[in-house]
């Protein structure tokens, strides 16, 4: 590694009890709302799910709509935490995704975006 790089590949022959990387592919995560990250935490308060829809995510996301910047700062540190967990594509659905977008390129994973079809009932 160098700089955070991969520069060369060698074939580990060594004692598994030396100190050593593995380097294998990335997962993807084929569904994310990264625009809900920081409201995560609210689903450990036990409710149904319209009730955490209804109390939670829709507040939340009038919210994302009138300061659509905000889905760009919630979507950093979710990206972050899934490139720790060897995430190197994701496919988000959500809205203000041309924000969402510009976090993508500054973590640097790949990204496949796009707008929600129940965008409607957060309005």
């Amino acid at each position: 590694m160098k700089n955070g790089k991969i520069t060369s590949l060698i074939s580990y022959q060594g004692d598994i009890s030396e100190e050593f990387t593995n380097v294998t592919h990335g997962l993807a995560s084929l569904h994310t709302h990264l625009g809900l990250y920081p409201i995560r935490t609210t689903l450990y308060f036990s409710m149904n799910l319209n009730s955490w829809i209804t109390n939670y995510a829709w507040p939340w996301e009038r919210l994302l709509r009138m300061e659509p910047d905000l889905s760009y700062y919630s979507a950093l540190p979710a990206l972050g935490e899934l490139v720790r967990s060897s995430v190197t594509a994701v496919a988000d659905m959500h809205f203000n995704e041309e924000v969402v977008a510009k976090a993508i390129e500054k973590v640097g994973i790949r990204g496949r975006l796009k707008y929600g079809i129940n965008e409607w009932r957060c309005l």
